[in-house]
């Protein structure tokens, strides 16, 4: 495997906010056959751009280990599967979100609420569509010095926001209704308080599919 770093450095109140990685390899399965190609080129046509535009909403303090991958599989509103530079598939759990979970020991969360169990199913089945529109973007994974690498069912927990332009998918699955904030009052995920005001927002406006 072959990595090409990029050494530049973002700054922000004078703290070193990271390094990008671009892997040169190309992906093995042939759907991504040009992903190495098409990272390379992002990055010369400016992908620190969207990545700095995003540091708007995670702030400076974001991990240092930042990833690119392609999303090749959804899970749920809150769990996705990618390809990373090196061609592995990665089960990503979502950082600062909570998505709708219909399971028999989980849905009564839901139902606490005060919302139907068919609102809930509804909107579960919806979020799941709206995450697979997500398929195939071009992402970039970030993490939080403030949380684990990994979560104990060994998926890593990322940030993710697409390359082209800095679409966030935590506050596209709250703004939509299918899923809300972390509690903001833990200690960890830098970003809970600001997924917390979009959902609370949300609300108040009556929007997205679990609050209409």
């Amino acid at each position: 495997m072959i990595f090409k770093k990029d050494r530049d450095k973002c700054k922000c109140g004078g703290m070193k906010c990271g390094e990008s990685k671009i892997c040169s390899k190309c992906y093995r399965a042939n759907k991504y056959k040009n992903v190495g190609r098409l990272l390379k080129r992002k990055r010369e046509m400016g992908i620190l751009i969207p990545i700095l535009l995003s540091f708007l909403i995670y702030g400076c303090s974001l991990g240092e280990d930042t990833q690119y991958a392609i999303i090749f599989d959804v899970t749920d509103s809150d769990t996705i599967v990618v390809n990373d530079a090196g061609g592995n598939e990665v089960i990503v759990r979502v950082l600062g979100i909570d998505a709708i979970d219909v399971s028999k020991d989980r849905i009564g969360k839901w139902q606490e609420m005060n919302l139907s169990e068919e609102r809930i199913r509804l909107c579960y089945k919806e979020g799941i569509e709206k995450s697979m529109e997500w398929i195939d973007k071009e992402i970039v994974l970030i993490s939080d010095p403030n949380e684990p690498d990994k979560d104990r069912y060994d998926r890593l927990l990322r940030y993710v926001t697409t390359i082209d332009n800095g679409r966030d998918f935590g506050s596209e699955m709250i703004l939509g209704g299918y899923a809300i904030a972390y509690d903001p009052s833990k200690k960890r995920c830098q970003n809970c308080g600001f997924y917390k005001l979009v959902e609370e927002d949300t609300r108040k406006a009556k929007a997205g599919c679990l609050w209409k």
